[in-house]
């Protein structure tokens, strides 16, 4: 059974990524002042969070740096978590408290590197399925900047690509519904409103379905039905 379609923006799933790689990168100044262990000495915790692009590589090379800084701050973690010395001098005390700290620290790291990793995954998966239409996009858009050129060499206006396919989109929908025998006839006049007379929108489960021709000249009709 097909997932139903999630609204995700890429631009606020990488601002959310960005936000926790630079929290890492601040921990990982701090404890690197107090601190010798692995993770610090390796500069594990800058790697991930510098890695924070909205592309497939700079994602999955993103998500190894997470995995890699993930199991280097649990190996100090588990070496941290010893039995702690009695405090028997201020300099001990200090030491005690300052162990108490970093364990403390390294744990908020782990959580945020497990946070870093599901983001950095997450965000890969959408940008690759997304993949198809950013590419469509781009190139409606180089048309655009073609179409706005001609216009401007010819003087003459010329409809935008997003025009275009909308009135193409409105003729071919109102063909189908005034011819009955076309094989999408009956799947559209079920969807007719007896009421208003507007077309009623049809479940998308899929992103791929909703962007697809009936639910797309659903859309389009009812929107020019309400501007009429």
């Amino acid at each position: 059974m097909p997932l139903p379609a999630m609204k995700v923006d890429l631009k606020s799933l990488g601002t959310i990524q960005t936000m926790i790689g630079a929290v890492i990168f601040m921990f990982g100044i701090v404890t690197q002042s107090f601190t010798t262990t692995v993770s610090v000495n390796s500069g594990v915790m800058y790697w991930g969070s510098l890695c924070v692009k909205s592309s497939l590589v700079m994602n999955l090379i993103s998500t190894l740096a997470a995995i890699v800084a993930l199991i280097v701050l649990f190996v100090d973690v588990v070496r941290m978590s010893g039995e702690l010395p009695p405090c028997e001098d201020p300099a001990k005390c200090a030491l005690i408290l300052l162990t108490i700290l970093l364990r403390g620290t390294f744990r908020v790291l782990l959580v945020f590197s497990v946070l870093e990793i599901c983001a950095s995954i997450w965000t890969f998966v959408l940008t690759w399925k997304t993949r198809d239409s950013l590419e469509a996009t781009k190139d409606a858009r180089r048309v655009d900047k073609l179409v706005q050129k001609a216009s401007s060499v010819t003087g003459m206006r010329f409809e935008s690509l997003e025009a275009v396919v909308e009135r193409c989109t409105q003729k071919k929908l109102e063909a189908i519904l005034e011819y009955p025998d076309h094989p999408l006839h009956n799947t559209l006049m079920d969807q007719r409103s007896s009421c208003s007379g507007r077309l009623t929108s049809v479940r998308c489960r899929t992103e791929r379905y909703r962007s697809s021709f009936i639910p797309t000249a659903i859309r389009l009709y009812n929107t020019l039905a309400n501007g009429r």
